[in-house]
């Protein structure tokens, strides 16, 4: 018989030939640990996760976060939690939202997790009264931005610590307590903290509606894809309930086409989704994401294990028009200024730390700082986006028509895009045809839509690859086409406008999603009069100018 031990030892001897193998390898490991015993061999679990750790690099992020999803639900080694909550938010939410702890463990667990860790398992309602005290213990120091302790031989007033929100998105080093900059909110609290605000509008005080009253389950399901355990709601609704059965046209039962499709194929499915019964806690409408399971010994299917949650805000059909935001925009201009507030001051600060304006120091705490700064401006640029989808949606983003000169526009594209490219490892080639002339259009509109669109399609490129953009037109007409990158190669329209198809799920993708930034694109360019075409190869941006302009402008 052949015993854990001997087959970890076994994985660990294996050459690391290439990227391949290594990644083979990490996720034997990751496998293997999670079957791991009291009784097992100390020094080899340790060799093993110091291979993990050694690895990560290797291990492309949508495999290291399959892993995680892999281990949702189930009761794993607090050691493989640690581990995994080490990585990005991309991977360890999946892991950190489902998996399962004794409660003493989860206490001696929570001192060794990261701010960003800790928030994560914030919002999870299945923990028990102590854990949930415990995870309060560290509020003073995971949601407090410290400021430096003030020098006494320098004068001045002393600046004083701001409170932030909880952390979904971390740069800085968990472990340093050096004062730096707290981690940055993510872009699922965001959207989270949006369909908050769309469920409940200001008013009158109403009664709680019974289907919002739980948002998230885990799952598993037999070999015959029936749910037969569940965590994190009443089971009752949901124990017998089969994956495999589609609601039919006007049901209120069932799961869609991508699910079942997924299932008889035994496949992973991500965001599909079900639709349960009016009249319980858990009515109305669910994305499912999970992965099937195979016995380790014999290779069999026995089932599926997975997670669901309540859609987002921006996934609801019919609700708040294209980008799923009221039309009034009241309650979300409300939250993009409580949001923007502490994002400027955390570049503020950042700012202060990376250029050593507060006094010297070391080397690597000044870049932690300056990738800390590079974040916190992208989710300040997510946040003007959901501002003017908003202002859009309402019919109150305001127009200023002026002279757009075509190497300005051009010079400002790549000012926006360079940072995008730089980060993916991608070349940008831009150029604009040089018998081009200026038009009339709303110059800061028409940058936005530019640089959004550029900036997109690097982020979905992969390293290595090339995008290219060009500017052409004629007097009274400007078209911008830019490449899709070879991850696009095959999807649709229809796909890439999808939100729930996972076209822009990869670490380092847009930040509010590849079909939310094209839908932006679009719908800022038919208030223009102009439109967004998506070709197999390419998107084109059209935008005629608001009058005809005479050829001489400009020269």
């Amino acid at each position: 018989m052949v015993r854990f031990d001997d087959m970890l030892a076994t994985v660990l001897r294996q050459p690391e030939s290439d990227d391949a193998a290594r990644q083979t390898a990490w996720r034997q490991l990751v496998d293997l640990l999670a079957q791991s015993r009291t009784d097992d061999d100390v020094r080899l679990e340790r060799d093993a996760f110091r291979r993990l750790r050694d690895w990560r690099q290797a291990v492309p992020a949508n495999i290291r976060r399959a892993a995680a999803e892999a281990l949702a639900g189930r009761r794993v080694p607090p050691a493989l939690v640690r581990f995994f909550s080490e990585d990005s938010p991309f991977v360890a939410r999946p892991l950190l939202r489902a998996v399962r702890l004794p409660t003493a463990q989860w206490l001696g667990l929570l001192p060794d997790l990261s701010p960003t860790a800790r928030a994560l398992l914030r919002h999870r309602a299945d923990l028990g009264i102590d854990v949930e005290r415990a995870l309060e213990s560290f509020g003073a120091t995971d949601f407090v931005l410290a400021a430096p302790p003030a020098d006494p031989v320098q004068s001045g007033p002393a600046i004083e610590p701001a409170a932030v929100q909880p952390s979904n998105d971390e740069a800085a080093d968990p472990q340093d307590e050096r004062a730096q900059p707290s981690p940055l909110p993510s872009v699922s609290e965001l959207l989270e903290r949006i369909a908050r605000f769309q469920a409940t509008p200001p008013g009158p005080a109403q009664a709680p509606d019974i289907a919002n009253v739980h948002d998230q389950f885990s799952f598993e399901t037999d070999v015959t894809a029936r749910i037969h355990h569940v965590d994190g709601v009443p089971a009752s609704a949901l124990i017998g309930l089969s994956i495999l059965a589609l609601a039919e046209p006007g049901s209120d039962r069932g799961v869609d086409g991508q699910v079942a499709g997924a299932v008889r194929a035994r496949r992973p499915f991500r965001n599909g989704r079900l639709l349960m019964a009016a009249g319980t806690a858990l009515a109305g409408s669910w994305r499912l994401s999970a992965v099937p399971v195979f016995d380790h010994r014999t290779g069999r299917f026995t089932g599926y294990r997975g997670s669901a949650r309540r859609p987002r805000a921006d996934e609801q059909a019919g609700q708040g028009g294209l980008f799923g935001l009221a039309a009034d925009g009241g309650s979300l201009q409300q939250l993009v200024h409580e949001i923007r507030t502490p994002l400027n001051a955390i570049v503020g600060f950042g700012e202060m730390i990376e250029h050593a304006v507060l006094g010297p120091a070391p080397r690597d705490e000044r870049e932690r700082a300056g990738r800390i700064v590079a974040d916190a401006r992208r989710l300040v640029e997510a946040v003007e986006d959901l501002d003017t989808a908003a202002r859009l949606a309402g019919g109150k983003l305001a127009t200023q028509i002026d002279s757009v000169d075509p190497d300005a526009f051009t010079r400002a594209i790549a000012t926006a895009a360079t940072p995008a490219a730089r980060e993916r490892g991608v070349t940008l080639t831009l150029d604009a045809d040089p018998a081009l002339v200026p038009i009339l259009a709303d110059g800061g509109r028409l940058e936005r839509m530019g640089a959004r669109l550029v900036t997109a399609a690097l982020l979905t490129a992969a390293p290595g690859e090339t995008v290219t953009a060009s500017l052409g037109g004629d007097l009274d007409h400007w078209r911008l086409d830019v490449t899709r990158s070879m991850r696009l190669a095959g999807r649709t329209e229809a796909d890439l406008l999808d939100p729930d198809l996972g076209a822009d799920e990869e670490e380092g993708g847009p930040i509010l999603g590849l079909a939310f930034s094209l839908r932006l694109v679009r719908s800022l360019a038919e208030a223009a009069g102009g439109r967004l075409e998506i070709a197999a190869d390419r998107f084109t941006l059209a935008i005629p100018s608001a009058r005809p302009v005479d050829a001489s402008i400009g020269a």
